[in-house]
């Protein structure tokens, strides 16, 4: 970030490196030193090398509606925040490596995706059975006892 911000005061905004750390952070896909300026409040409230932007964001997450205990929507987030999905995981991520526990749709649906996925293989091994156990491969108390 302080990479962006030292080409940013050079006049270098012209870079692929200056163009795509512009476009993480806008909402609107622009990445014109413009754009970095207009999103560079943002920048440096929640991305700096200590706990303070983490500690901004859970003031400004609380004051428009959210908090912790929720299932956050990161897209939802990104719009109130004017930012990207990205930019909001990112600070996300962060939440987590100081030890805040963080759950978002993602993360549910991809829990109910892994559910989905372990229930079809036990469906398939349930029925692989039947047909053992109906073609006479696989013994049953029942074929034991006659």
């Amino acid at each position: 970030m302080i990479e962006a911000e030292n080409a940013y005061n050079r006049g270098e905004t012209d870079t692929d490196e200056f163009k795509a750390l512009t476009r993480l952070f806008s909402s609107t896909g622009l990445d014109t030193a413009d754009e970095f300026r207009r999103n560079y409040d943002f920048i440096a409230r929640y991305f700096n090398d200590n706990r303070e932007g983490i500690e901004n964001f859970l003031t400004d997450l609380q004051g428009k509606g959210f908090g912790l205990n929720d299932v956050l929507n990161t897209e939802e987030l990104a719009k109130s925040f004017g930012t990207t999905d990205t930019a909001i995981q990112m600070i996300l991520d962060k939440l987590r490596d100081y030890g805040y526990e963080v759950l978002t749709v993602k993360d549910e649906l991809d829990a109910s995706a892994q559910i989905m996925s372990k229930t079809d293989e036990m469906m398939q091994l349930i029925q692989q059975r039947a047909v053992a156990i109906n073609n006479g491969d696989i013994a049953t108390a029942t074929t034991l006892s006659e």
